[in-house]
């Protein structure tokens, strides 16, 4: 199931009950989806999705404060990374 037939079936849920479950669901399932990291540069980057600052050496698949997945793409990864 992709991100977007899944969000669809979170919503219709979410109409009919409303929960906060859904909620935290909804936000689980954006944070699956990979984004490139903000404000990157040669020392540090933040996440996209939280803000939290990390080293630039430090370019984890997933942010360690809130999950977000983080989208290298495009840039060079290291072997740290690639563990």
């Amino acid at each position: 199931m992709i991100y977007k037939e899944a969000s669809e079936i979170l919503e219709a849920i979410d109409n009919l009950i409303g929960t906060r479950v859904i909620k935290v669901a909804k936000n689980a399932l954006k944070k699956q989806v990979s984004r490139v990291p903000d404000n990157l540069n040669e020392d540090t980057w933040n996440c996209p999705h939280c803000g939290k600052q990390y080293e630039t050496e430090d370019n984890y698949y997933y942010c360690p404060n809130c999950g977000q997945a983080i989208d290298w793409s495009g840039y060079l990864v290291t072997e740290k990374a690639a563990e």
